[in-house]
């Protein structure tokens, strides 16, 4: 829970959690990009994956 909560704390857009005790049912609302998204590459590109795959032979 530690780890969560120091993700969370720095995220400009928090997640919603909603409890419902009438029937017992947790319910999560996230943000469109969550913050490691937002730092991650774009996958390569079919050429890009196919001329590497040629290379390698």
């Amino acid at each position: 829970m530690a780890e969560i909560n120091d993700i969370v704390v720095l995220m400009v857009t928090k997640p919603k959690v909603t409890i419902d005790p009438a029937t017992g049912t947790v319910a999560f609302e996230l943000p469109d990009q969550m913050p490691d998204e937002a730092l991650a590459l774009p996958a390569p590109s079919p050429e890009e994956v196919a001329g590497d795959a040629a290379e390698a032979k």
